[in-house]
């Protein structure tokens, strides 16, 4: 799966990039990142559809001898994903995305698995999972800080329709209410003798006076949010072209963000040939019941 991550989904360059006259968007808070298909589409839905244990379980969950097993009970309870459905409905489904946000995040900024997001499927609502798209971690050791990826990723065919459906959400993402659900959401699901010790420390606190805030814990305890935005979409233009556009049309948005722990944002692009075509790919495996590959 690494070999075939590293050789599908390649980094072109950061924004700014003064070669390119490019700059990062105006709400980026570090640089941002544009990344390239390096093989084909069909490798990127191979990502996905390799991908859905991975996103579905905690690392020390998965059973390597027992993968399509256990991606065939991911497809049932741990993802939204409804093998009646139309296929219109199938290909409106998050998992997609969700997956190439967790590897990606995974492999290019070697982050730690808090806890699998496929935890927080709720097979009776049928709804897509409420809350960030990822929860990942990683230790800033120049800062002494904590880092929590919770991400958003949107898989479109249209770019625009990606940015803007960021924008939706992006003030209730950057709030207090909006991560303190999550974290505790977090408290709920996730595997305490898993549990970095700082996070444990906050667990801990909330359990034993549910009142406290837990903006404040985190804030006390060095904790930074960084939240990266990963935007797929059909390239239907020259690339550079098309990542100046995407940049552009970002700028055109705003940001009211409210949250009072520290945060990072950044940006990801990742344009792709035909993201429909990888998405009914993924579907057809899925219906075919293919082993991996």
């Amino acid at each position: 799966m690494h070999r075939l991550l590293s050789e599908t989904i390649v980094f072109e360059y950061s924004l700014p990039n003064m070669e390119k006259e490019i700059d990062r968007t105006k709400h980026t808070t570090e640089n941002d990142h544009c990344m390239k298909i390096g093989t084909t589409d069909i490798d990127v839905a191979k990502v996905i559809f390799n991908g859905i244990v991975e996103y579905s379980y905690d690392e020390w969950e998965i059973d390597l001898k027992r993968l399509d097993t256990m991606q065939r009970r991911a497809l049932k309870t741990k993802i939204r994903y409804d093998e009646e459905a139309a296929q219109s409905t199938k290909l409106s489904y998050g998992f997609y995305g969700e997956i190439l946000l967790y590897l990606v995040l995974q492999h290019f900024h070697y982050l730690e698995t808090l806890t699998a997001r496929g935890k927080f499927c709720n097979l009776l609502e049928k709804s897509e999972t409420k809350g960030y798209d990822t929860y990942q971690l990683r230790y800033n050791t120049e800062e002494n800080s904590v880092e929590l990826w919770f991400g958003e990723v949107k898989f479109y065919q249209d770019y625009k329709q990606a940015i803007n459906n960021v924008f939706k959400n992006i003030d209730k993402a950057l709030s207090n209410k909006y991560f303190s659900d999550n974290v505790i959401a977090i408290f709920d699901k996730a595997d305490d003798s898993h549990l970095p010790e700082r996070i444990k420390e906050i667990k801990n606190a909330w359990e034993e006076d549910p009142d406290i805030n837990v903006v404040q814990e985190a804030l006390i305890r060095d904790f930074v949010l960084v939240y990266p935005i990963i935007v797929i979409f059909d390239q239907k233009k020259d690339y550079d072209q098309i990542v100046k556009e995407v940049i552009e049309y970002v700028n055109t948005k705003s940001i009211n963000a409210t949250l009072t722990l520290r945060y990072k944002l950044f940006f990801t692009l990742i344009p792709v040939s035909n993201g429909k075509s990888i998405k009914e790919q993924v579907i057809s495996w899925i219906s075919n019941k293919e082993p991996q590959i």
